[in-house]
């Protein structure tokens, strides 16, 4: 009987693995793996979509600022999302092709470079 349970656990385990091997890997999921130019074509036919964009980018936002935080380092002013929406608008209208996430960071570095130091 315990024999048999190892050669279950040990086929579990390979078959595990196997899966493991067989699904990509993204560090990026959700709206911030689209294309800029897919958010604004996605915004265009489907204003309402925009609240997605914009919940993406907060939660990144305050993910990098938790980050920060846990760093001791200042944290960076993320209080007026449509400023913040603006500045991401203007980035992907100028670089199309690039990931919605990278334009995110972006406004993250950009607003980080400005926060007072601590």
């Amino acid at each position: 009987m315990i024999g048999r349970a190892f050669i279950v656990g040990g086929l579990l385990v390979a078959f595990a693995t196997s899966l493991a091997q067989q699904v990509p890997v993204t560090a990026v999921a959700g709206a911030g793996s689209r294309s800029c130019a897919q958010m604004r074509a996605d915004i265009s036919d489907l204003p309402n979509v925009r609240r997605a964009y914009v919940s993406w980018m907060q939660g990144y936002l305050s993910g990098r600022n938790a980050a920060r935080e846990a760093r001791d380092e200042s944290l960076v002013d993320l209080a007026d999302y449509e400023a913040q929406w603006e500045w991401l608008a203007r980035w992907c209208a100028d670089q199309p092709d690039r990931a919605f996430s990278e334009a995110v960071a972006a406004l993250f570095d950009e607003r980080a470079a400005r926060s007072p130091a601590q």
